[in-house]
């Protein structure tokens, strides 16, 4: 087989592979997927201040990487008492915060909108109610 026909293969498959993994409905002349979520992919917010995010799907828990939204984090104690509150522009995920937070025990974070956007096509996915996300940390 040609390099030409892999590569076409290739894309095929990988288009194939995506539509599997992220379905979307159109409705209304609007793209809408509420099978998202947010969702900790590392967190070492006590120790060191980290905290890495990402958009993922809830059927297959898997993260897709080209979607962004803007997002606040709160962090609470265990009093529930608010320790620490931050906006985000959802361009980067991996979120480093200006100091460690040892007293840390609940992370809540709230997307700013009911959609979030692919970054590569700018086409915004909208959803029923903004991502929001609750973590105890370990």
């Amino acid at each position: 087989m040609n390099q030409k026909k892999l590569f076409y293969l290739l894309v095929f498959l990988s288009c194939f592979f995506l539509k599997k993994v992220y379905s979307q409905t159109y409705d209304n002349g609007r793209w809408i997927d509420d099978n998202l979520t947010f969702k900790v992919v590392y967190e070492n917010i006590k120790k060191t201040g980290e905290l890495h995010l990402c958009i993922a799907d809830k059927n297959n828990d898997l993260c897709i990487g080209n979607l962004m939204v803007p997002f606040e984090v709160f962090i609470y104690d265990r009093k529930d008492s608010l320790i620490w509150s931050s906006i985000w522009t959802g361009n980067n995920m991996q979120l480093k915060f200006k100091r460690k937070l040892p007293m840390a025990y609940k992370v809540n974070v709230r997307a700013k909108a009911p959609y979030v956007i692919n970054k590569l096509t700018t086409t915004k996915i909208h959803q029923k109610q903004p991502l929001e996300l609750i973590y105890i940390i370990q």
